[in-house]
């Protein structure tokens, strides 16, 4: 596993991306500050995005957060008042996300309106709605509270799914 050291977050150079380290980074972390009664992954929110864009956007969604992996994820009201300077440390670590994995950085704009899709859906499940089950190229995925283990071999499978699509796209 890489591992990124305080210089890197200090020069703002991610040099040291990985998958796993993004899969298993996001598979760890809370949504919502960890304010749920059942744990929820940042992960699993980045599936969930996924399922809800089109295919050419699909690795853009799984990777849209994929700077909290090394950041950590924060909330929104602590952002605004982070302000800049977690702005450009946050645009630094996903230009290089974005550099690792042959994407065009502007592609994750393309996204907000299926995250905020998700983010309506998982308030319903998540005060007791119903929990969803859907399939993404064949396989049936499970959106909701689930174990950081469950969250990161779903996010990998669907991740490694989505690079092998892009690819396939790319030379035809």
């Amino acid at each position: 596993m890489n591992k990124l050291d305080i210089k890197d977050y200090k020069s703002g150079c991610f040099e040291m991306i990985s998958l796993e380290d993004i899969a298993r980074g996001l598979s760890n972390i809370c949504r919502f500050g960890g304010q749920r009664k059942q744990f929820y992954s940042v992960a699993h929110h980045s599936m969930l995005v996924a399922v809800l864009a089109p295919n050419e956007l699909r690795l853009y969604a799984l990777l849209h957060d994929a700077s909290e992996a090394y950041l950590g994820d924060v909330v929104k009201p602590l952002k605004h008042i982070l302000g800049n300077s977690y702005a450009i440390l946050e645009l630094k670590s996903m230009a290089a996300i974005a550099n690792n994995f042959k994407l065009n950085l502007s592609g994750f704009d393309k996204i907000k309106e299926y995250d905020m899709q998700a983010l309506l859906l998982e308030d319903v499940m998540l005060k007791g709605g119903s929990m969803q089950t859907s399939t993404y190229h064949g396989k049936s995925y499970y959106f909701g509270p689930s174990s950081p283990e469950n969250a990161h071999w779903n996010y990998s499978t669907m991740l490694n799914d989505a690079i092998k699509w892009n690819e396939t796209q790319s030379q035809q």
